[in-house]
């Protein structure tokens, strides 16, 4: 508890003390102190200890599910002192038990520790769990993003400008199709094409990045290497033999496993932008024209 002052002795009931100025400005701010009441731990603390027991005995690592369930709890702890006092809580209960010579269960308090998050801090609706109710509010959003820009011309733009944001928008068409290419891929190898940095924006904006730097692109999971694919799949296939892109997509290999690379990947190895078109490995990426679909050829 706060104290307003170390002197035991009674306050004096004189009216005239200027010596006490400092002690007069600063008792509110004790008092307020006093009245405090702490956070509730007991919820938190119990959850901390059902995710301990749930820790690997020879690692003493968390699983996931159970950072979570702490997780969940901490984030209900109100204000930021509640929220500290937790981690306050998870820190004595490491030291107990490096004092205490049990090692593991110290690990399993930082890694509990380590995995809690306040959140977003966003006072905004959290995303609903179905995804077509959290991809229809990500529609409406930009809609009315939209509705809002549009509404709210700046003064001095000229009256045309309609018309040149339709001409802008059927220009980047290319670009489009390439920087979609390049962010759906799996090739962590591929160069980001030179592009429009209003593609670059649109990207990001659809992503949820906003105008924050980054280039939105899908990344996580093992690293494949999409040359790799295009070899196997041709591996066992006679000279001459040629696949579309979306067949060398859908064909398996050792690379990828179960899983298959998208065809914008497979499009972006074989056509990259402001580069030469894929040869090697005896295969040439094969543009028929007419409308026909790419893909790519064995050559050797």
């Amino acid at each position: 508890m706060a104290r307003r002052s170390s002197n035991p002795e009674p306050e004096s009931t004189e009216t005239e003390a200027p010596e006490a100025t400092d002690e007069a400005t600063t008792a509110p701010a004790a008092e307020v102190k006093a009245d405090e009441k702490p956070a509730d731990l007991g919820p938190f603390q119990t959850a901390a200890e059902a995710a301990i027991s749930q820790a690997d005995p020879s690692t003493g690592d968390l699983p996931k599910d159970a950072i979570d369930s702490v997780n969940k709890v901490y984030r209900e702890i109100d204000g930021v002192k509640g929220k500290n006092a937790a981690r306050a809580w998870l820190d004595e209960q490491m030291k107990a038990a490096i004092m205490g010579k049990d090692i593991l269960r110290a690990r399993t308090f930082v890694s509990l520790k380590d995995g809690l998050s306040a959140g977003s801090g966003s006072s905004g609706p959290k995303a609903p769990a179905d995804p077509t109710q959290a991809f229809v509010q990500k529609v409406v959003a930009l809609r009315l993003a939209t509705d809002q820009v549009i509404g709210n011309v700046p003064e001095g733009v000229t009256e045309d400008w309609t018309e040149k944001a339709d001409e802008l928008y059927a220009s980047l068409a290319e670009d489009v199709a390439s920087y979609s290419a390049y962010v759906n891929s799996d090739d962590e190898d591929a160069e980001a094409p030179e592009v429009s940095p209003v593609v670059r924006q649109a990207f990001k904006l659809a992503s949820g990045r906003g105008a924050a730097g980054g280039s939105g692109r899908v990344s996580g999971g093992p690293r494949r290497d999409i040359e790799k694919h295009l070899v196997q799949v041709f591996a066992d296939l006679e000279v001459g033999s040629f696949l579309t892109v979306n067949e060398i997509a859908k064909a398996s290999s050792t690379e990828y496993g179960d899983d298959r690379p998208s065809a914008g990947a497979v499009s972006a190895r074989l056509f990259p932008k402001g580069r030469e078109a894929y040869t090697g490995n005896g295969l040439e990426a094969t543009n028929p024209g007419d409308g026909k679909p790419r893909g790519a050829t064995k050559v050797a």
